[in-house]
Parts: C-alpha cells; sequence; structure tokens
C-alpha cells in the first residue's frame, strides 16, 4: 500500500471514530430514517418553488413560519449544530493537507 492510501486510511478511520463524526451519523440517520422530517422538508422545498413561481406574501409567511417551527425542532436543530461543526472541521482538515502540498 501507498504511503498515501496508507495515511488516507488512517485519516478516514480516525474521521469514523471521532466523537463528534458519530454523534453527527447518529443524528442523521434519525433525521433521515424519519418519515415526518422528510415530509417536512419535501413541504419546504415545494413553497420556496411556489413562491419563486407564484410570489405571495401569504405563502413567504407560511413558508417563514414552517421553517421556523421545523428548525427550532430539537432534533433538527442538534443534527444542523452538528452538521456545522463536521462542515468545519472537514473544511479545517482540508486546509491543513492543502498548507502541506
Amino acid at each position: 500500500m501507498t504511503k498515501a492510501l496508507l495515511a488516507s486510511k488512517e485519516l478516514h478511520e480516525a474521521l469514523m471514530s471521532h466523537p463528534l463524526i458519530i454523534e453527527y451519523k447518529k443524528y442523521k440517520e434519525i433525521i433521515n430514517s424519519n418519515p415526518i422530517y422528510k415530509q417536512i422538508d419535501l413541504e419546504l422545498r415545494t413553497m420556496q418553488k411556489e413562491i419563486v413561481n407564484n410570489y405571495s406574501e401569504d405563502l413567504v409567511n407560511e413558508y417563514k413560519r414552517k421553517k421556523e417551527e421545523y428548525l427550532s425542532n430539537e432534533i433538527v436543530s442538534k443534527y444542523l449544530s452538528l452538521k456545522e461543526e463536521v462542515n468545519n472541521l472537514l473544511n479545517t482538515l482540508q486546509e491543513i493537507i492543502n498548507d502541506n502540498l
């Protein structure tokens, strides 16, 4: 195995066992396996399209209300927070790798 492949495998294993990644994956599974979250996400996306095609203040207000309600859900909020932390971690790793090339 080449040095780069070995380093890549070690990094992957380290990431997959990192507590942040483990917790993120747990919440991602909860979100993805629950039809209620999928339905709300679909409704919000549909409303976005409707707003673009048929703008109305009522529709925008309804969208804002529904989105705020969705984002205030404890599980969704925790998932999005973890997702942001994971993205920050991955961006930091990418910067470190790029700086050392």
